[in-house]
Protein backbone atom coordinates (compact mmCIF):
# COMPACT_ATOMS: atom_id res chain seq x y z
CA UNK A 1 0.00 0.00 0.00
CA UNK A 2 1.04 3.54 -0.68
CA UNK A 3 -0.40 4.85 2.58
CA UNK A 4 -0.71 2.61 5.65
CA UNK A 5 -3.47 4.61 7.35
CA UNK A 6 -6.33 5.85 5.16
CA UNK A 7 -8.35 7.43 7.97
CA UNK A 8 -6.15 10.08 9.56
CA UNK A 9 -6.23 12.84 12.12
CA UNK A 10 -2.73 14.33 12.06
CA UNK A 11 -0.29 12.08 10.14
CA UNK A 12 -0.13 9.99 7.00
CA UNK A 13 2.22 7.00 7.22
CA UNK A 14 3.66 5.84 3.90
CA UNK A 15 4.22 2.19 3.06
CA UNK A 16 6.49 2.72 0.06
CA UNK A 17 9.33 4.97 -1.07
CA UNK A 18 8.00 7.10 -3.92
CA UNK A 19 7.12 10.53 -5.23
CA UNK A 20 3.51 11.28 -4.38
CA UNK A 21 0.90 13.97 -4.92
CA UNK A 22 -1.92 14.93 -2.58
CA UNK A 23 -5.19 16.28 -4.04
CA UNK A 24 -8.32 17.60 -2.36
CA UNK A 25 -11.84 16.43 -3.26
CA UNK A 26 -12.06 19.14 -5.96
CA UNK A 27 -9.02 17.73 -7.73
CA UNK A 28 -6.77 20.62 -6.70
CA UNK A 29 -3.14 19.72 -6.08
CA UNK A 30 -2.30 20.36 -2.41
CA UNK A 31 1.24 18.98 -2.09
CA UNK A 32 3.97 17.22 -4.06
CA UNK A 33 6.32 15.14 -1.96
CA UNK A 34 9.11 12.59 -2.03
CA UNK A 35 8.57 10.04 0.74
CA UNK A 36 10.39 7.05 2.19
CA UNK A 37 8.90 3.83 3.49
CA UNK A 38 7.48 4.39 6.99
CA UNK A 39 7.92 8.17 6.70
CA UNK A 40 5.22 10.41 8.16
CA UNK A 41 3.57 13.51 6.75
CA UNK A 42 1.91 16.07 9.00
CA UNK A 43 -1.62 16.76 7.70
CA UNK A 44 -2.98 18.38 10.86
CA UNK A 45 -3.36 21.69 8.97
CA UNK A 46 -5.75 20.20 6.40
CA UNK A 47 -9.51 20.69 6.83
CA UNK A 48 -11.63 17.60 7.45
CA UNK A 49 -12.67 15.85 4.27
CA UNK A 50 -11.68 13.46 1.51
CA UNK A 51 -8.32 13.53 -0.25
CA UNK A 52 -6.52 11.41 -2.84
CA UNK A 53 -2.85 10.44 -2.88
CA UNK A 54 -1.39 9.44 -6.25
CA UNK A 55 2.00 7.93 -7.07
CA UNK A 56 3.80 5.64 -9.46
CA UNK A 57 4.92 2.33 -7.94
CA UNK A 58 6.75 -0.28 -9.99
CA UNK A 59 5.75 1.48 -13.21
CA UNK A 60 2.06 1.49 -12.28
CA UNK A 61 0.04 4.61 -11.47
CA UNK A 62 -1.98 4.17 -8.29
CA UNK A 63 -4.26 6.33 -6.21
CA UNK A 64 -5.53 5.92 -2.69
CA UNK A 65 -8.41 7.72 -0.98
CA UNK A 66 -7.69 9.36 2.38
CA UNK A 67 -10.26 10.55 4.91
CA UNK A 68 -9.13 13.39 7.18
CA UNK A 69 -11.07 13.41 10.49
Amino acid sequence: NLVKNTIVENELVFGQKTNAKLYNSNGQLIKVMSVDKDSKLDVSYLPKGNYVITAELNGENISQKIIKK
